[in-house]
């Protein structure tokens, strides 16, 4: 019994709480249930700390991630989201679901403080494409031989081609950066495996499962991506790869081009029998439907532009805004698939300033932070931003929580490096003193 309690009171709450959040990132491609679960430990894995000696650091380290900017504003717009359930006129059922949009944004500070005082952000980072990997290799199996696949959509193992797509974008720039830091270290096997891996994703995104969000959302990556490794002659490199990539893939990808047509003409003639049968299948809504939620959004928005509707009203102003309506505006959405339209119906200007302030703080951060977390800290956040026009990604539950784990590793990565370098400043100040 001794020996049990000796073993238990060795074990280091650190390890523990680094361990479930890698086991997070492996299970985020694969299943929303074991995530959730995980999540559930990984939270509960905090509790040795309340009774540890470590309890006056993990307060300080806490306080220190609610002051950053960083871990400030996601904190701020869930207060925000909180109060706004007092003006809601909703039941109060409808209020809580409608907070629960926001509680993941309260796992960045805690994330924050973790990897503030970790050394093993690269791990995690590590594993997310690793995981990704498996599934790119599940993905091409059922696309290759389809007798095995029992997806509805071609290509997609699990969840949808949504997620499916943003995952394998984002892999994509990682794997380059891996692969070019490997060419520069003369490790030529090392680059071009990570090289070949890229391209496996890029081509499964344009030829297997294109997200017409990730289309948009390339280009800029793109961009960013020239400008990360080669400066701002690097953008116009990346410009000029990209009209020839698109135009490439325009060319050989008829599946590509028939979603980008299918858009044009849901666009120029939108009608009633177009709808497909379930609004709530987002993978299956058209962009007829896309633009009547804005429209709808707009006219909301317009009714109380300062401090919104309240919080988990959504749902009950579309209903509203459907009475005595035809087409795709008869359609009642909980959802107005665009973060900030989201965002403002039910907290106002005032919510979206607090939204906007976060995005930034954490753009800002990355930008600041040297070296190959803060590049792909940067791919993470410009495309929550970009494909947030099209779809509230921080209300999803995979692409909400990839950005709340990625945002929130390498925000703790990049106040660790600060603390270290206060610290060897400080301490080079002292021996100059003494």
């Amino acid at each position: 019994m001794a020996e049990n309690a000796g073993a238990i009171k060795r074990i280091n709450p650190q390890q523990v709480a680094d361990a479930l959040a890698m086991a997070v990132v492996i299970s985020l491609p694969w299943s929303t249930s074991v995530t959730a679960s995980l999540i559930g430990l990984w939270l509960l894995s905090a509790l040795p700390f309340l009774r540890s000696s470590w309890l006056r650091k993990s307060l300080s380290d806490l306080r220190k991630s609610l002051t950053a900017l960083a871990g400030a504003f996601p904190v701020l717009l869930w207060l925000i989201a909180a109060l706004g359930m007092l003006w809601a006129d909703v039941s109060w059922l409808e209020r809580l679901q409608g907070l629960a949009g926001f509680h993941k944004l309260l796992v960045i500070p805690l994330l924050l403080t973790q990897f503030s005082r970790s050394a093993r952000a690269q791990y995690v980072l590590a594993v997310f494409l690793f995981s990704c990997a498996v599934l790119l290799i599940l993905s091409w199996i059922f696309v290759l031989w389809p007798a095995v696949a029992r997806h509805a959509y071609p290509g997609v193992p699990v969840k949808d081609y949504i997620a499916q797509s943003g995952e394998f974008v984002l892999c994509t720039f990682g794997s380059l950066h891996i692969a070019l830091n490997a060419f520069k270290v003369k490790r030529h096997l090392a680059g071009l495996v990570f090289a070949a891996l890229a391209l496996a994703f890029l081509i499964n995104v344009f030829y297997v499962a294109p997200s017409r969000t990730q289309l948009v959302v390339f280009p800029f990556l793109l961009v960013v991506f020239g400008i990360q490794r080669f400066g701002l002659r690097g953008a116009y490199v990346a410009l000029a790869t990209g009209a020839v990539l698109a135009s490439l893939v325009w060319f050989t990808s008829p599946h590509l081009r028939g979603r980008v047509i299918d858009v044009v003409q849901a666009i120029q003639g939108f009608r009633a029998a177009d709808l497909p049968g379930s609004a709530a299948d987002v993978s299956l809504i058209s962009a007829g439907l896309h633009l009547s939620f804005l429209k709808r959004s707009i006219q909301i928005i317009e009714q109380a532009p300062l401090i919104g509707h309240g919080t988990g009203s959504i749902t009950e102003l579309f209903r509203q805004s459907a009475a005595g309506q035809t087409g795709a505006d008869v359609i009642v959405s909980t959802n107005p698939h665009n973060q900030t339209f989201a965002v403002a119906i039910q907290l106002g200007i005032l919510g979206v300033i607090v939204l906007y302030a976060m995005w930034i703080s954490h753009a800002m951060l990355m930008f600041s932070l040297p070296g190959q977390e803060g590049w792909i800290g940067s791919l993470l956040v410009i495309q929550n931003v970009i494909s947030s026009l099209f779809n509230s990604h921080l209300f999803d539950f995979t692409q909400g929580w990839i950005y709340v784990f990625g945002v929130g590793i390498i925000s703790g990565v990049a106040m660790q490096r600060r603390q270290n370098a206060n610290g060897n400043c400080h301490r080079i100040c002292w021996q100059v003193r003494a």
